[in-house]
């Protein structure tokens, strides 16, 4: 048995013998006691040389490669031969050789961000450039692009290569919607720079450019390479819905001039703005002031029919609501009383209907005549109502001067007293008009130049007849009974 050392650089080695058989295999260590983790074998049946140590593996796991032959480094050799039978153990030394350092990167060109792995081969230690320390492989993570530098060392001998990880740049994109915010119905252009190529999502296809017509709001995502590197980027686009203006409501239908009236608008797009509307006619509007909130406290100060609308507005457009319409019934203009009559005292307001009399500030029960006839002493004044609305009380006049002596005659005879259907006077002097006046002022009966006045028409109950004569009034209490 003989070995032929094959010399540098490979350190490669002929292994000869003689004979050969069915399951033989060389055995190869530094160890002369050949322990398995320490040795490795090449099956050579039928063989009576072989080269290397190319295909030579660890005999503890039959898998592991013996790269390579130390340099400088006793080996220790011998032949299995079957059934536990060995050959004799020769030795060789390899050469002194510098070592064959292979270098390879996994990947070489990446993405800034993603990792490599160096593996070197060839040499018993390896040193690396760069800080990455001893070992034969390591894993790196570049921000650009980096040559890596190892050294390799068998024995005495070293040799250095180096390898070069080219780190491409991950794109950064610029993305705009022109415009971000839309109407319903409306388009907008996406636009994205900053790669080579793109690739949008919702089936948008690679154009750098797209237009859109989206029915609701919706982010739209577009990736973009270069250089077999991709970033992603998201682009909002809002859709603005129209307005919704829902339902408008009124408290009341009918109200007097300055009333406060409460306005309500329901189901209407509450983020949109806000703005109630009148109108004197119906066809010309306009904004009232402030009047941007539902509900709505509004004092009317136009007369008539007055009609209200809400208007809802946003940047797709505007809508009306329904027209409400309420009749603002005028308020009556201040009555002004007057005294023109002292027998008897007679009172009159401007106003010609809706007077409600006044006594110290109490109602007069039925005195709502133009005239109020005066039988008590007191202070006197009216308030007008037309359609529910009521003025501002009249001035007020104070009579303290009310007598039954002032109206008293004793020349004057009337009856019969009780009356049912005819009061008869009789008098010294002509009579020029007899009038009958109830408890509440009211003027019920009258007659002119006669002697005699018709009851038939009154009502059981005690009434005041007043008499005028050329030079006097009298006044005299009948009662009517039937």
């Amino acid at each position: 048995m003989s070995t032929t050392l094959l010399g540098c650089p490979d350190n490669q080695v002929t292994f000869n013998w003689q004979n050969s058989g069915t399951g033989w295999y060389i055995q190869v260590s530094t160890d002369p006691a050949f322990p398995q983790s320490n040795s490795y074998i090449k099956w050579v049946s039928g063989l009576t040389t072989y080269t290397g140590p190319a295909n030579f593996v660890l005999q503890s796991d039959g898998i592991t490669l013996l790269d390579h032959f130390l340099s400088n480094t006793t080996y220790y050799w011998r032949i299995y031969y079957g059934s536990g039978n060995y050959t004799t153990t020769y030795s060789f030394t390899t050469l002194n050789c510098a070592p064959q350092v292979n270098l390879v990167a996994d990947p070489e060109t990446i993405c800034n961000g993603e990792n490599s792995v160096l593996t070197a081969s060839g040499a018993d230690t390896y040193e690396w450039s760069h800080g990455l320390g001893s070992g034969n492989t390591k894993t790196v993570s570049p921000a650009t692009t980096t040559t890596y530098t190892v050294t390799g060392t068998s024995g005495s001998q070293s040799s250095t290569t180096s390898i070069t990880i080219t780190v491409n740049q991950i794109p950064s994109l610029i993305v705009s919607a022109t415009p971000n915010e839309l109407c319903l119905g409306g388009s907008s252009i996406l636009n994205v720079s900053g790669a080579n190529s793109y690739i949008w999502s919702n089936g948008l296809g690679s154009n750098s450019t797209v237009n859109v017509t989206p029915s609701t709001s919706t982010i739209y995502s577009v990736t973009g390479t270069t250089n077999d590197c991709s970033s992603s980027a998201t682009i909002f686009v809002e859709v603005l819905q129209p307005p919704t203006i829902g339902t408008a409501t009124i408290n009341t239908n009918i109200i007097c001039q300055n009333d406060t009236i409460t306005l309500t608008l329901s189901n209407y797009s509450i983020n949109d703005i806000l703005q109630w509307q009148m109108s004197t006619n119906g066809i010309e509007w306009f904004n009232i002031p402030s009047a941007n909130v539902s509900p709505f406290n509004y004092p009317v100060t136009a007369t008539g029919n007055v009609y209200f609308t809400a208007q809802i507005t946003n940047n797709c457009g505007s809508v009306l609501s329904n027209i409400l319409t309420i009749l603002s019934n005028p308020i009556p203009n201040t009555p002004i009383i007057n005294q023109i009559d002292s027998n008897p005292i007679i009172l009159q307001s401007n106003a010609p209907i809706g007077n409600q009399w006044y006594k110290n500030n109490n109602p007069i029960p039925g005195a709502t005549n133009q005239t109020y006839i005066v039988t008590d002493n007191g202070t006197y004044h009216t308030i007008v109502t037309i359609n529910g609305c009521s003025s501002l009380p009249s001035n007020q006049i104070t009579i303290n001067n009310v007598g039954i002596n002032d109206y008293s005659d004793d020349e004057i005879f009337i009856y019969p007293n009780p009356a049912q259907d005819i009061i008869y006077i009789q008098s010294n002097t002509p009579i020029i008009e007899a009038n009958i006046i109830n408890n509440l002022g009211q003027l019920v009966a009258t007659s002119e130049l006669s002697n005699f006045i018709e009851v038939h028409n009154l009502s059981n109950g005690i009434y005041q007849l007043i008499i005028k004569t050329n030079d006097n009034i009298v006044v005299k209490p009948i009662l009517i009974s039937k």
